[in-house]
């Protein structure tokens, strides 16, 4: 065996001692050191990019939103209420009946995947670094 085997054989065998006699043993003084010096020399600060994918997201909602603005502008008081009363219309259609079972469908699977997006990033822990 080589000798950086053999000092992490030795390594792991007196931290597996230590652990095994918590809180009775302390570590050995020259485990702190030796510990941060691999770590400072393993982990260098992560650049901060941006990829293609970030960009065309937010190419994306800037659009929507515009749109939005958009859209909100162009429609007048009349135009609200013609459009109100051809979903009115369209509900009380009885041959409407399977569009209005997958618009509340495509709810329910709207609703669903927030509640699943809200659960994957609650997991997550947001707290910011001292190198930041």
């Amino acid at each position: 065996m080589n000798n950086q085997h053999d000092i992490n054989h030795i390594t792991d065998a007196i931290i597996d001692d230590a652990l095994k006699t918590y809180p009775l043993a302390n570590p050995p003084d020259t485990l702190l050191p030796a510990i941060m010096t691999r770590i400072e020399t393993l982990s260098s600060a992560p650049r901060f990019r941006l990829s293609w994918f970030d960009y065309a997201i937010s190419l994306f909602g800037a659009g929507m939103v515009g749109l939005v603005f958009l859209l909100w502008e162009q429609f007048s008081l009349p135009t609200f209420v013609w459009f109100q009363a051809q979903i009115l219309i369209g509900i009380q259609h009885p041959g409407l009946y399977f569009l209005w079972i997958a618009l509340s469908g495509g709810a329910a699977l709207t609703i669903m995947a927030v509640f699943v997006a809200l659960g994957i990033f609650s997991r997550f822990d947001f707290q910011p670094t001292a190198d930041w």
